[in-house]
């Protein structure tokens, strides 16, 4: 007989409620991105159990890297120049299908974000 899968409890040294609503967000993520498609293709868990243990196993690397990096420094250094060339990008993206002045009346429709977007 096949032992049950436990799921492992994160060690974010924050509060119960936090940990709880970091659980919850991790099964919705997994319910949407693999089960919805997986389900589909056997009803076997290890597969969802296996991904599920790798993302959890993934967020408690990623917090022990950076539990000693300097966050402000992450911050201001890396994230906010990618969030910056993100944002740049888009407004040129939106810029060349809307026009320069960005006021031709253009639908907002999916085909619209698919054309920024490319």
């Amino acid at each position: 007989k096949r032992q049950a899968y436990e799921k492992q409890r994160l060690e974010l040294g924050c509060s119960p409620h936090v940990l709880d609503a970091v659980d919850g967000l991790l099964d919705l993520i997994l319910r949407d991105f693999v089960c919805s498609w997986y389900s589909h293709i056997s009803r076997n868990p290890v597969f969802p159990n296996e991904v599920d243990r790798a993302v959890r196993l993934a967020i408690t690397k990623l917090l022990e890297s950076l539990r000693h990096k300097d966050l402000a420094d992450i911050v201001t250094s890396r994230l906010i120049p990618i969030l910056t060339a993100h944002f740049r990008d888009f407004y040129d993206a939106e810029k060349s299908v809307r026009g320069r002045k960005l006021n031709r009346s253009v639908t907002e429709s999916e085909e619209l974000d698919l054309a920024i977007g490319s």
